[in-house]
């Protein structure tokens, strides 16, 4: 059975506030399209940091939460890109649920009305669809929302790294669709030129230190950036964050009590 875009949306959760009625009770709401301007940016950053109680000096960690949150939409819209699917970017809302926990983020989403129609995409001009998603949609996005939270782009490309990655595994119940994705991404990673992500260079592949496992056996990688999230919603850095020395971890790798 061929996935549709609304199957595509509910497993990767983003009809959470997919209604009129939901809409209302926002904290915070933006369309995309203002995203990517200097002036929707920073407002969109600042209501962010005010949501999960912080100050305009903490920018930061604001930025790294919708990276990680808005790994989803661009999962979707990868899938819309290399599916069939037209959709148009602008035409989504960034919405901003009220903060219930204190700490916890609150929920980030994107909402879309209108149903995607289907195309035809000629397979040997993926490439080209999805480096244009990422040339006109994705890194533009990327690039301003550093630039207003003052941080180096590249942390942002390593907390979507791992996003979408994950994103991907949304749609393991369908497994040459997911290989698929998983394929495509990495090929985008490993062969678009720097521009594609609107570098110098380009900042992919990142490189992973390898680590103990902190469960069991065997081993794994750090993360590609650190998250920000001791700032607001965890105590300290998580074991597998960038920034830990080797004796950090080691305390973090026995520790049953410290984040993942």
């Amino acid at each position: 059975m061929t996935m549709t875009a609304l199957d595509a949306r509910q497993l990767l959760n983003l009809d959470y506030c997919f209604s009129d009625e939901k809409v209302k009770q926002t904290a915070y709401r933006l369309p995309v399209r203002e995203l990517f301007t200097a002036a929707g940016a920073a407002s969109f950053l600042e209501a962010y940091t005010a949501q999960i109680g912080k100050t305009s000096e903490d920018l930061d960690a604001a930025a790294m939460f919708w990276a990680v949150r808005s790994s989803k939409w661009f999962t979707y819209l990868h899938w819309c890109q290399t599916s069939g699917q037209q959709v148009d970017p602008n035409e989504w809302i960034v919405v901003l649920l009220p903060n219930q926990h204190p700490k916890k983020e609150p929920v980030l989403t994107y909402i879309y009305t209108p149903q995607p129609a289907q195309a035809e995409v000629v397979s040997s001009v993926v490439d080209t669809t999805l480096a244009s998603l990422y040339v006109t949609v994705i890194s533009p996005l990327l690039q301003q929302i550093a630039a207003q939270a003052h941080v180096k782009s590249e942390q942002l490309w390593g907390q979507l790294d791992i996003g979408i990655s994950n994103g991907f595994k949304t749609f393991r119940d369908d497994e040459a669709l997911e290989s698929r994705l998983q394929r495509e991404w990495k090929h985008i990673k490993e062969t678009a030129p720097a521009f594609t992500f609107l570098e110098v260079e380009s900042p992919f592949p990142f490189a992973l230190q390898s680590i103990p496992a902190k469960k069991g056996e065997g081993m794994t990688t750090t993360k590609p950036s650190c998250c920000l999230a001791y700032k607001t919603i965890h105590d300290s850095q998580c074991y597998r964050c960038p920034k830990l020395s080797k004796q950090e971890r080691e305390k973090k790798r026995i520790s049953p009590a410290s984040v993942q």
